[in-house]
Order: C-alpha cells, then sequence, then structure tokens
C-alpha cells in the first residue's frame, strides 16, 4: 500500500472519529483515532484528537502521553498544550499546567480559552495553597471554605477527596466524611489509608473504642502504617487521662484533676467530641473549687466544641444558677430536655424559675454574700462580719447607705437563720412579703445585733455616733438601759 492511501485510509478513521467524538463515544472515537494513527505516524492531529477522548474519559496520563507525542511533531500545537495543561490541573500540577499553558498561548495568541484557563490555574493554584496553609493551622472551616471553591473545578482527584474526608472529619462533620470515603474507598490510591480514615472518622465521631479496633487492623493488614500507630497511641493516652483526672476528681483532689485535663487537651487537639468531654469535666473541678468563671468559660468552649453534648448544658446550667443567672439556666435546661428527652430536667427547671421570680426579688443569700447551699455556719459566720462592717454607727459619712444595707443584712439573717422561713424562700415565697403569703417584717434589727455583740444588761457597747436612726439602738442604750462601750479603731 502506497503512501496516499495511508493518508487517505488514515482520514478515513480520522473523520469517523470526529463523529464518534461528538456524539460522545470516546471509546469508539480513541479506537479510530489509533486506526488514523497506524496508517498516519506523523500526523500531530490524530494524537491531539485521541488526546481528546482521553482527557473526556478522565484518563489524564494517556492524555498527557499523546500530547507530547503531538508536540514532538508539532511544538506549535496550542491544542495540545491545552488539553495537557487541563489533565494537569485536574491532578494538581499547578506549575506545570501554568508553563503549558503560557507556551499555548505563545503558539496561539488568539486562543480566548487558553487565556481564560491562566487565569482559572492562577487562582485554582492560590486557593489549594490556601487550603493547606489552613490545614496546617488546624484552620477547618476556612480550609473547607477553600476546599469547595476548589473542587468546583477539581470534582475527582482522589487525593483531594482525601483531603476532604481528613478536613471534615478533623472538623466534626463526620457523617459527611464517612459518605465522601464510601464513594472513594475501592480506589487503589486509598487501600493504604483506608483503615485511617474510617478510623479517624469513628474517632471524632465519638467512638473511640471502634476507632481503635480499625486502627489494629489497618497495623495488622500494614505493620508499618505510621499513621495508624500514632492515632492509636493518641486515642489510648487521652483516654488514659481522660479516666485519671475523672479520679482525681472523684478523690477531691481538684487542682491535681485541672492539670491532668490540661495535658489531656494537648495530646489531639482535633478530637472535637473528647475534648469537649474533657472540657466539661475540667469545668465541674472548677465549680467544685467555687471558681464559677472559670468553669463557664471551659463549659462555653465544651458546647463550642460539641453542640450536642446535653451534659455540657447540664453543667452550664448549674453554673448559671450558682452564679445567680436563673434565665440562662432555664434556658440550657430546656436545652437538655430538647438533646435528650429521656432527661427528666422538669424539677430543675420548676427550681430555676422559682429562683428568676425570687431575682427581681431581695436575694437574701446574695445580700449576705454566701452559696444557696450554704451552712447554718457559713450564713451565721456572714452575718457577723457584715453587720460590723456595716453598722451605722461605724459609718458616719455615708449613714443613709449603711442604714439600708445594714437592715437589709439583718433581714437576710433573720430570714435564712429560721428554718421555716427558709424554706419558705427557697420554695419562691418571700416571708416578709405579704403579697407572697409571707410573714410581717416587723423586727428590729439592732435585736438581732445584740444576740452576737451584747448590749441591753450592762455591758454597754459605744459606736461613738448618734445611735441607729428609727431603732432602740443608742448611745444611752435600749428603754433606758446603760450605754454601751464597744469602740472600732
Amino acid at each position: 500500500m502506497d503512501i496516499e492511501e495511508d493518508k487517505v485510509k488514515a482520514e478515513e478513521f480520522k473523520t469517523k472519529g470526529n463523529e464518534q467524538f461528538k456524539k460522545k463515544e470516546y471509546a469508539s472515537a480513541v479506537e479510530s483515532y489509533t486506526n488514523a494513527i497506524s496508517y498516519g505516524k506523523n500526523e500531530a492531529s490524530y494524537y491531539g484528537n485521541r488526546a481528546a477522548c482521553y482527557l473526556a474519559m478522565e484518563k489524564y496520563q494517556l492524555c498527557i502521553s499523546d500530547c507530547n507525542k503531538a508536540l514532538e511533531i508539532d511544538s506549535n500545537f496550542a491544542k495540545a498544550y491545552r488539553r495537557k495543561a487541563l489533565c494537569q490541573i485536574q491532578m494538581l500540577q499547578f506549575e506545570d499546567a501554568l508553563f503549558n499553558i503560557r507556551k499555548g498561548i505563545q503558539a496561539d495568541s488568539k486562543d480566548d480559552n487558553l487565556k481564560q484557563d491562566l487565569q482559572d490555574c492562577e487562582r485554582l493554584k492560590k486557593q489549594y495553597e490556601r487550603f493547606l496553609k489552613y490545614m496546617e493551622e488546624n484552620s477547618f472551616n476556612d480550609a473547607m471554605s477553600e476546599l469547595n471553591q476548589i473542587t468546583q473545578k477539581i470534582p475527582k482527584n482522589i487525593t483531594l477527596l482525601v483531603k476532604k474526608v481528613m478536613c471534615l472529619a478533623m472538623k466534626g462533620s463526620t457523617e459527611q466524611a464517612r459518605q465522601i470515603l464510601i464513594q472513594i474507598q475501592n480506589h487503589e490510591e486509598v487501600k493504604n489509608d483506608l483503615y485511617y480514615l474510617q478510623g479517624i472518622c469513628e474517632l471524632y465521631s465519638g467512638k473511640t473504642d471502634k476507632a481503635k479496633v480499625l486502627f489494629r487492623q489497618g497495623m495488622q493488614f500494614d505493620p508499618d502504617n505510621k499513621k495508624c500507630r500514632e492515632a492509636l497511641k493518641k486515642a489510648q493516652r487521652v483516654e488514659e487521662l481522660k479516666e485519671k483526672g475523672n479520679e482525681a476528681i472523684k478523690g477531691n483532689n481538684f487542682d491535681e484533676s485541672i492539670k491532668i485535663y490540661d495535658e489531656a487537651l494537648q495530646v489531639d487537639p482535633n478530637n472535637r467530641k473528647l475534648n469537649s468531654v474533657i472540657l466539661s469535666n475540667r469545668a465541674l473541678a472548677y465549680v467544685k473549687k467555687k471558681e464559677y468563671k472559670k468553669a463557664l468559660e471551659d463549659v462555653n468552649k465544651s458546647i463550642d466544641l460539641d453542640e450536642a453534648y446535653f451534659r455540657a448544658y447540664l453543667r452550664r446550667a448549674d453554673i448559671k444558677m450558682k452564679m445567680g443567672d436563673f434565665e440562662s439556666a432555664i434556658f440550657d435546661y430546656q436545652k437538655v430536655k430538647e438533646l435528650d428527652a429521656s432527661q427528666n430536667v422538669d424539677q430543675l427547671i420548676k427550681e430555676a424559675k422559682i429562683q428568676a421570680k425570687q431575682a427581681k426579688k431581695k436575694d437574701y443569700y446574695k445580700i449576705l454574700g454566701v452559696e444557696r447551699d450554704a451552712s447554718d455556719k457559713e450564713i451565721t459566720k456572714a452575718y457577723r462580719k457584715l453587720a460590723l462592717k456595716w453598722h451605722p454607727d461605724k459609718n458616719q459619712d455615708n449613714k443613709e447607705e449603711a442604714d439600708k444595707i445594714f437592715r437589709d443584712i439583718n433581714e437576710a439573717y433573720q430570714v435564712l437563720s429560721d428554718p421555716e422561713k427558709k424554706r419558705m424562700f427557697d420554695q419562691g415565697v418571700d416571708p416578709n412579703d405579704h403579697e407572697q403569703g409571707g410573714m410581717h417584717a416587723d423586727f428590729n434589727p439592732n435585736d438581732i445585733f445584740k444576740m452576737f455583740f451584747g448590749g441591753g444588761g450592762g455591758g454597754g457597747f459605744d459606736f461613738g455616733g448618734a445611735g441607729f436612726p428609727g431603732g432602740g439602738f443608742s448611745q444611752g442604750g435600749r428603754n433606758g438601759s446603760q450605754g454601751f462601750t464597744f469602740r472600732f479603731g
């Protein structure tokens, strides 16, 4: 067969391939272009057309190979540069892609597609660099934002999808991570890391035991699997420290428990579920130390890490109750009920509503500066200290203010030192408020004061002032009794 006949045959197969390509019959078109090449090995367009088929079929290495052959024949073949670059973009080879796009523009400066490709590739390169930077910084929300834009242009790159699985898992979106992993798990590129990726999804969804099983299976499959070994080591260590911290709390070693929890939080900062539990536990340690501000900071962080962790809301509600923020406590108790209907918090909500109602009136506990669970001894001690501090005769410069505070202090003690009145107040009824069904608040604050500090019968106290206004205390004593001689320096 002579050369002219070969050319005719080659063109016939090329024409046939073109028709098949238009119909998206890419495999058939590849066969036709291959036949064309067999009759015309030195025709760049045949390789270029077959490369276009491989590009459409997502067979990027074969496409690049054909583009290289076409460019060996014709170094100014702009379409070959473009097709090669498009493959390299899908393979995340942005620098190589930019090189070939620029070569294509040199070959055909009028090709608008190449100019657009240049802009797209430069943007994708920057987005990918930012994505890697955010991943390194553990800024997973920012990383995912970049990745979502990249995958609009590069939707099927396995390396990118594996990174997406990791990013989603680390930001707490483990179910989305699982779904993507299911789609790609049969790819050869995923085979070596499959157990690790499955384990990470389980670990970061709070299923530590299941994760450890998967990591061990990964090590059995490949004894040199460093990722599984390191992940297993971290999972075991953080669980060990958490349990150790819990035991310290049970033993009332609160400072020790806080140190242990501090260490546990450093082991795997990306384990949002488990770290949420640890932060909530550390908050409990601070509650036991009555450091409510620190406790609140920890439990807020716990909820930020896992918004579905009902125990953190329960703990925050308890802290809010102790801090007197009853409305917020009600919200958190209701959130607990919403997250887990089996939790019986109705009584807690009722109590919080009672306290919220009381908070709008006088809070006798707050007046004395004691907790609601304060003992009789603590209440008495607080009263003695405040009564001495705010007696009007000791506060000549602000006697009117001291008068009011002194009355409140004595009224608070009158209620909280009486078991029946205290019970009424704890149930939401102010025993000194007639409208609430309470008893008449008819008392002289100095009567209570005298019980603690003497007076009325000869011992004598002298506060160096004109006496308590409106009450039976004066320098001359009550009802004509002898004066008092108790002086403050």
